[in-house]
């Protein structure tokens, strides 16, 4: 989370961690051009693997500022890769892990 805040702050945003108000996203970043609101993942692995929650993948589907920041080897030596949902449904399997089932009213 520091290493995706610090680069933004690095690009000109101003960077507000939100995630304990379950929006959907974990930081919001803000400057002059732009409001984009950043969903970060990370990994140690070199390779991308990671979780949606619906929530996220709401907010994803219904707001264009919405980005996935996928943070690889992370404790290492990390990187970052920005992506939009288009984005990420082009390169990534979204493979369902489990269904709420509710009773019909």
């Amino acid at each position: 989370m520091h290493f995706v805040q610090v680069s933004f702050e690095a690009q000109g945003y101003t960077v507000e961690d939100v995630q304990s108000l379950n929006l959907g996203y974990d930081l919001l970043a803000i400057n002059a051009l732009s409001t984009l609101k950043l969903e970060v993942k990370g990994t140690d692995a070199s390779t991308p693997r990671f979780f949606l929650t619906r929530n996220e993948r709401q907010c994803a589907g219904f707001d264009e500022g919405w980005r996935l920041v996928m943070v690889t080897s992370a404790r290492t030596a990390p990187k970052q890769q920005v992506m939009t949902i288009q984005e990420v449904e082009r390169i990534f399997d979204l493979d369902p892990l489990a269904w709420e089932c509710t009773q019909r009213a």
